[in-house]
């Protein structure tokens, strides 16, 4: 995803499910394909880089899993402070648990 409006609909209509790592927020697209979103908040992680770093791994760990994830969602996973302490291994299990909460996978 990449235009406002749509992750301004997800905002307004999909579900939110919260995690100690990220929170993710869901709704149906009636696409054929799951679309996804990253957020990492200029508020919580300052330098650029920083963010950067963040919404790459996320969107590798989705990459990974894109043919285990249900189609026809759209997908925003929101970036949390607690995620810069962690490594790789324990983002990709806490969206692992979030996929699977949010029964995506």
């Amino acid at each position: 995803m990449r235009k406002n409006k749509d992750f301004d609909s997800v905002f307004k209509t999909g579900k939110r499910i919260n995690g100690r790592l990220a929170d993710l927020r869901l709704a149906a697209n009636n696409q054929k394909e799951s679309r996804f979103g990253f957020v990492a908040s200029n508020s919580f992680f300052k330098p650029a880089p920083l963010r950067n770093r963040i919404k790459r791994q996320l969107r590798e760990i989705v990459r990974q899993r894109l043919t285990e994830i249900k189609k026809g969602f759209d997908v925003v996973i929101i970036a949390k402070p607690a995620i810069r302490a962690q490594d790789f291994n324990s983002i990709a299990e806490e969206v692992e648990k979030l996929l699977k909460t949010a029964s995506l996978i």
